[in-house]
């Protein structure tokens, strides 16, 4: 049985390839396009998956839609009703969308797919995030906790999953509903600190460790937390519904202060001691306001958490939507012990709605094993069959000469190339490179799944040199100094490196900070942060051939971890295809490219 899965409408749009209950691919939108958070339908992603398959639109047994369009309208439609007339422009603008083409999102993908519309099925947005934890889980039972900006109604849902005859039975037991959400909330003050809500919300995770929790007390009274462990959002400080009045109202403002105006600079960074005392005024607002917000969040998602394991007692937890993005507060989580088990799904946000959704209407039509779980992060398409770069072809090709051309500079170097297929010695010299102190982007095989680059569309670096470090944010990456970079490792090196007594599997996909070990702090501190913490990706030879070798033999020369950051400058996705990687290899500083088996140096003139 062929399945496919669609998630849209809101942003981070994918499509899933589902058959006889197996994962065959994932593929965002964004990745295609290149246009960071695509809400659009993803028909890009999907014409491109079913050609990387071989699949016709005949072969496809089922669609479904990861949201129930009907009841998410009936939310918008009274919450701009309730304001009236003070939400007439937001009314006026919701209505617009929704009954010219979001309503009908049935209707519309098997128009857009040439696919019959009584084939197309769609499931509540939170019942995917659900199952979308728990499918991919390989427990057998667990606790679900979905914890996101909004779905249909709910804000955050408990959840029990349970396999009975070899299909999924997952059950909702208790819902918040919105206007009570935790992911908007973030999203707001995200706004109100200078940035782009649904998209820099990590930035403000990064400031939290450089303030004080002053407002800790004024965060507690607009995220409040009942004893029994929920939660409710005094929605008196945000305009969730009359959204073009800005994301916090006067009342927000009055206790506060004035919003972060983007020329103002914050002059902090993960890669130098920062003396609080010394920073202007306002730069100290804005940190505290972050700091105070990520504890009362972390708060109230260990708060939530417990009250989640009453409601269903189990070891296991399968924590998904947007909020299980943090991962700072999955840390503080993991190391509560609640659950002697947690598992966040490789992308839990929206972009990852489509394979759950899929998975549990076809586990509903054929018996699934339920210990089958989702090992690998590497559900995008691959160019493996692009073997050896013909670079005048990518100097032609139209992804170059629609976004690069236009930013590229004086060619002041030569390219060389080189085949090399033997993965070990491959991994060698790249090694080798990164000793020496280059900086190398890696492009091979499949694309990651998720946010977060975990070997195959990664840029990779020495952890120990702060003018490595400065030259990959300045010249390469383009991003603030304030946010920090991550680190990947081989799981020997972890048992040394990191100070936790978890299961090292827990940080293979870069899902939860960890404190580094101070012994070893000196080796690897431009890979961590101010607060000497690393979002770590910890390498094994099943997980990544390639990059456990690469890890093995900078292990070797005395280098136990490398930074690893996306491949991409900041404000746009992932790269996808060998053109993407080739054009910002040229345009910025990097030194040594990698794609699949060729490497390409830049050779001094």
């Amino acid at each position: 049985m062929k399945i496919v899965g669609f998630s849209f409408g809101y942003h981070d749009s994918s499509v899933a390839f589902i058959e006889n209950n197996k994962v065959l691919a994932v593929i965002p939108e964004e990745r295609i396009t290149r246009q960071k958070h695509d809400p659009n339908l993803p028909i890009n992603a999907f014409y491109d998956g079913m050609s990387y398959l071989g699949w016709k639109t005949s072969d496809i047994d089922k669609i479904v839609l990861h949201e129930d369009s009907y009841n998410k309208f009936s939310r918008v439609l009274t919450s701009s009703i309730s304001g009236f007339p003070n939400t007439r422009l937001e009314f006026v603008e919701s209505m617009k969308s929704w009954l010219s083409e979001k309503l009908w999102a049935p209707f519309n993908v098997a128009k857009e797919v040439s696919f019959p519309v009584e084939k197309i099925e769609y499931l509540g947005h939170h019942f995917s995030h659900s199952v979308q934890g728990f499918m991919g889980s390989g427990f057998e039972e667990a606790t679900i906790l979905v914890i996101d900006a909004v779905g249909d109604w709910a804000c955050s849902g408990i959840y029990q999953g349970k396999w009975e005859d070899s299909k999924p039975n997952v059950t909702c037991l208790e819902e918040i509903s919105f206007p009570n959400s935790l992911g908007l909330a973030y999203s707001a003050i995200t706004g109100f600190l200078g940035f782009s809500p649904n998209d820099n919300e990590c930035s403000v995770m990064a400031l939290a460790s450089f303030g004080k929790p002053t407002y800790y007390n004024e965060m507690c009274d607009i995220i409040k937390i009942e004893k029994v462990g929920r939660y409710s959002i005094d929605t008196d400080y945000f305009h969730f519904v009359k959204f073009y009045s800005g994301a916090v109202t006067k009342k927000f403002q009055k206790i506060f202060g004035n919003e972060r105006k983007f020329n103002h600079k914050l002059n902090v960074s993960s890669f130098e001691v920062t003396d609080y005392e010394k920073l202007d005024a306002d730069t100290k607002r804005y940190l505290d306001i972050a700091c105070s917000l990520q504890k009362r969040i972390e708060e109230a998602i260990i708060a939530l958490s417990k009250y989640a394991k009453e409601k269903f007692p189990s070891k296991n937890l399968c924590l998904t939507g947007g909020v299980s993005l943090n991962c700072v507060a999955n840390k503080k989580l993991l190391d509560e012990n609640i659950f002697e088990n947690i598992y966040i799904p490789i992308e839990p946000g929206d972009c990852g709605t489509s394979f759950g959704c899929a998975l549990y209407v076809n586990a509903q039509e054929q018996a699934s094993d339920p210990k089958e779980s989702i090992n690998s992060a590497y559900l995008g398409l691959s160019y493996d069959h692009e073997k050896t770069l013909e670079i005048s072809q990518y100097l032609k090709s139209p992804q170059f000469n629609k976004y690069i051309m236009s930013e590229a500079t004086e060619q002041k170097y030569k390219l060389e190339t080189q085949v090399i297929e033997d993965k070990q010695e491959l991994a060698k010299m790249l090694s080798e490179n990164v000793y020496e102190g280059k900086i190398i982007g890696i492009y091979q095989g499949r694309s990651e799944l998720g946010p977060r680059a975990l070997g195959n569309r990664s840029i990779i670096c020495r952890a120990d040199d702060q003018e490595i470090a400065l030259k990959l944010s300045h010249k390469i990456k383009r991003r603030a100094a304030y946010r920090p970079y991550a680190l990947s490792m081989t799981k020997e090196d972890a048992e040394v490196l990191l100070n936790t007594n978890k299961d090292l599997l827990n940080f293979k996909w870069m899902q939860y900070s960890c404190d580094v070990n101070p012994s070893f702090y000196e080796e690897v501190k431009y890979g961590c942060h101010t607060d000497q913490s690393t979002r770590p990706q910890v390498v094994t030879e099943q997980d990544n051939p390639l990059f456990s070798l690469i890890l093995k033999h900078s292990s070797s020369k005395g280098l136990k971890a490398l930074i690893n950051t996306s491949f991409n400058p900041s404000g746009y996705p992932i790269v996808e295809h060998p053109s993407h990687a080739f054009a910002m290899f040229l345009r910025t500083d990097m030194d040594i490219l990698l794609i699949n088996d060729t490497i390409i140096k830049k050779v001094d003139l």
